[in-house]
């Protein structure tokens, strides 16, 4: 009996009982699967081998192909992609004051252009030969309604009449708002604009509250300003002239110089030129809020006509 039988009947004595051929069947099988064993196990060493070879075959290559290019190449690469960031960021610092620049000239040529009108208004004709620097609006002395400055420093803070949003999605918004509450407005202008989230639709509506309710104290403040201004003198040319008229008149008093004449009559022109202007600047704003709203509402009609005609 050969060896592999004698391992097999040293190790598994519960098998003494089988017969010689049963014996034979197993030993058979044994050497089968220890010959597919090795076989496997040759197959798999071939592979390993041959996947060796590969990978260092590639390796070589890629060695060969680096030296071939050389690390010069990706630094002038480099380089120039940092020289072309270089110009860019020069070319914007200078486009940028330029810009500056040019909004800082057209700021002074407005307000040389403001004062312009206002000496042709008021008659003097030497304004083309001799232009002077315009001087802001002193309202010093003028009892100005605090909701009009409470109002116009709202606006510069908080990014104009749209509340710092772009024009069409703060109409879109005031066509929600008069259609739904703020809840239905901010699930619907967030499905329409993903870019605007929830929150920031909120803060919106806060600000819109607020905006509304400064809004309408501006008005009334104006209201009432111009009702309590129609008792008193309008500014006009025959007033000033008159004002400089009663300056030349001798006085009663002998004390009185001419130097306190021309302060008091300065004093006054002053005062109504400045209530003049105040009370122009009001209508103006007056009149570009109106045509606003006029604007507002037939982009609103517009928007709900497009509206109707997708869901049809």
């Amino acid at each position: 009996m050969n060896s592999s039988l004698l391992l097999f009947k040293d190790h598994t004595p519960q098998f003494k009982s089988l017969s010689k051929t049963e014996q034979d069947d197993i030993e058979n099988q044994c050497k089968s699967l220890r010959t597919l064993r090795e076989s496997f196990t040759q197959d798999l060493v071939k592979n390993l081998k041959k996947i060796d070879e590969n990978f260092q075959e590639l390796r070589q290559a890629i060695s060969i192909d680096i030296q071939n290019v050389g690390l010069h190449y990706f630094k002038d690469i480099i380089k120039a992609l940092n020289d072309c960031l270089d110009r860019n960021d020069n070319n914007f610092n200078l486009k940028q004051k330029e810009l500056a620049d040019s909004e800082k000239q057209l700021a002074n040529e407005l307000e040389r252009i403001g004062q312009n009108i206002f000496d042709v208004r008021i008659g003097r004709t030497n304004w083309l030969k001799t232009p002077r620097k315009y001087k802001p609006l002193d309202t010093h002395h003028i009892n100005l309604p605090e909701s009009i400055s409470l109002f116009d420093d709202f606006l510069l803070k908080s990014g104009g009449h749209s509340g710092g949003w772009r024009p069409e999605d703060h109409q879109l918004f005031l066509l929600l708002k008069s259609k739904h509450k703020t809840e239905q407005v901010v699930e619907l202008l967030h499905q329409k604009c993903p870019d605007i989230t929830k929150d920031v639709v909120l803060e919106h509506d806060e600000w819109y509250e607020k905006y509304t309710k400064l809004l309408q104290d501006k008005k009334l403040a104006v209201q009432k300003w111009k009702q309590s201004k129609k008792s008193g003198q309008s500014l006009s040319v025959g007033n000033i002239n008159e004002i400089m008229s009663r300056s030349d008149t001798p006085s009663s008093n002998p004390s009185t110089g001419r130097i306190g004449k021309y302060k008091r009559m300065n004093e006054e022109v002053k005062k109504q030129i400045a209530e003049w202007k105040l009370a122009k600047s009001l209508r103006t704003k007056e009149e570009q809020e109106k045509s606003k709203q006029e604007q507002e509402k037939k982009l609103e009609l517009e928007r709900g006509k497009k509206e109707m005609k997708k869901t049809r």
